[in-house]
């Protein structure tokens, strides 16, 4: 396997696996490859964007993606998704992906990493296992807008 940094080009492919994996168990979303392509373009024109793949012999397998902003005197990244192909779940890819962004973010002076999962899902397990931590002083809060 091997890591490396995602531009444009590669937008399409991750926008097909990204469809294939949250439409599975345990997510069950209802993405389209456009749908998904649209998202995923979204977060790769924000400021400081930092994405990083995961293939085996040319194939994705996995990815990364999300942007850093400033945070007082540090540099926060925003991990926006992460996404393995089910058949490669629980081989360490991911485990690689983050130690793939954890070294690009240090080389670019990124010192903190945030991110937003389910409780009590793989996913959180997962983030445990490589060393996040739930913050214990902040919660995520949801607001609808209204319609006139």
């Amino acid at each position: 396997m091997n890591t490396k940094l995602i531009n444009e080009s590669g937008l399409a492919e991750c926008a097909t696996l990204f469809s294939e994996v949250f439409n599975q168990e345990p997510w069950n979303e209802k993405w389209t490859v456009e749908s998904a392509l649209s998202r995923l373009t979204c977060y790769q024109k924000s400021p400081n964007f930092v994405g990083i793949s995961a293939q085996i012999d040319g194939e994705l397998i996995g990815f990364i993606f999300g942007n850093y902003e400033p945070f007082q005197s540090q540099r926060l990244y925003l991990l926006k998704e992460m996404c393995v192909r089910k058949a490669h779940q629980g081989q360490g890819v991911g485990s690689e992906l983050l130690k793939s962004l954890h070294f690009e973010l240090a080389e670019q002076g990124v010192n903190i990493v945030n991110l937003l999962t389910r409780i009590g899902g793989q996913a959180e397990s997962f983030y445990l296992k490589n060393g996040y931590r739930q913050a214990q002083s902040m919660g995520l809060y949801v607001g609808e807008t209204r319609g006139s």
